[in-house]
């Protein structure tokens, strides 16, 4: 048993490490998506333009109302799917936008860029947080890639919310469009955190199961207990012998659990090492306290109790002997295999030589 309740503190710390995984990577992708813009936004669906004509209309409009116009396009680019968010911004833009930068600077001119990813391009000034490298993305400026305008697209409009319909008329009018015509109405992305709830009910299920083995455990250690308690041992020392390996080989189970996910995706920062740290620091404390559950089991046995056969009547312990010991069957209600029936009296010889223990 003392096999089984390791591997379980391992699939434990995996599990909830998986579950943690899940929960970072929804998260990033949620704060990526969100990336960039400020303030409310709305999306838009204009017609390609001039390029000149249309990059003129935008910064009129960002400088007049301190608004953000971003085109978003997907391309796909070595058998992945890279987002360009092309940005129209006053100036100040960059700093105020607050991107996490794990390296490099902020653009400084209409041809420097951002990307989640080294792309070894010149022009990239800095590497901004992608924690799992699964979405990557380009933020550049529209004046400096202009060709984009050309087709038609899908762009973001970042402003205060009281001005919105105000910009939204003045664009619409120098498009000589209506207003309802250049609303995207599909553009919403939606953002799954996977299988965490079949994931958490798995955990809790298999917390129970350790807690039940915790239980049982101390029952296959009845004859060493038993020895122990006669011996002078406390409670807290016979338990600390019985589980202190187990919980010695969970804490490093929790450290590798910790470290593996480094070895998996390189973009994983400090931030998320101490969290997931913490976290499996708080599935090894759950554990001590489920095993600390074998205390009041371990309280039950002494020599006493054993030879008075007063730890049988106990449920935990009927289930044990009764599925779980093949050598104590036989022995009928006794705990001693030298016992005959239930008269004890080989117990009782044995008692001083221990060999019934």
């Amino acid at each position: 048993m003392k096999r089984t309740l390791i591997f379980m503190c391992g699939v434990l710390s995996a599990v909830f490490c998986l579950l943690f995984c899940m929960n970072a990577q929804f998260s990033d992708n949620i704060a990526l998506e969100h990336l960039g813009k400020v303030d409310s936004y709305i999306a838009l669906s204009l017609p390609g333009m001039d390029s000149q004509r249309a990059i003129s209309e935008f910064e009129k409009l960002s400088n007049q109302y301190k608004a953000v116009f971003i085109r978003e396009d997907i391309k796909e680019e070595e058998n992945r799917q890279v987002t360009y968010r092309t940005i129209v911004a006053p100036d100040g833009y960059w700093k105020s936008a607050n991107y996490p930068l794990s390296s490099g600077r902020l653009p400084q001119s209409d041809q420097e860029f951002l990307a989640t990813w080294q792309t070894g391009d010149q022009n990239q000034t800095g590497l901004t947080r992608d924690l799992f490298d699964d979405s990557p993305a380009i933020f550049q400026s529209l004046k400096g890639n202009p060709d984009l305008v050309l087709s038609q697209g899908t762009y973001i409009l970042c402003s205060a919310y009281d001005q919105r319909d105000q910009i939204l008329s003045e664009l619409a009018n120098d498009l000589e469009l209506s207003k309802d015509e250049i609303l995207e109405t599909g553009f919403a992305k939606n953002y799954s955190p996977g299988p965490t709830k079949i994931v958490l009910a798995g955990a809790g299920i298999l917390l129970l199961l350790y807690m039940m083995i915790c239980l049982f455990y101390p029952f296959s250690k009845a004859k060493e207990i038993s020895i122990l308690r006669l011996e002078g041992w406390s409670l807290t020392e016979i338990w600390k012998k019985l589980m202190g390996e187990i919980l010695l080989v969970a804490f490093f189970e929790g450290i590798l659990a910790t470290i593996v996910p480094f070895g998996l995706f390189r973009n994983l920062d400090l931030q998320f090492g101490l969290q997931l740290g913490a976290m499996e620091l708080g599935v090894w404390l759950l554990c001590l306290v489920l095993t600390s559950i074998s205390l009041l089991v371990i309280r039950n046995f002494t020599i006493g109790s054993m030879l008075k056969n007063q730890v049988r009547g106990q449920l935990p312990y009927t289930i044990y002997y009764q599925f779980f010991d093949e050598s104590s069957r036989h022995t009928g209600s006794c705990l001693c295999n030298t016992c005959i029936g239930d008269t004890h009296s080989n117990c009782v010889l044995a008692y001083s030589s221990h060999s019934c223990l």
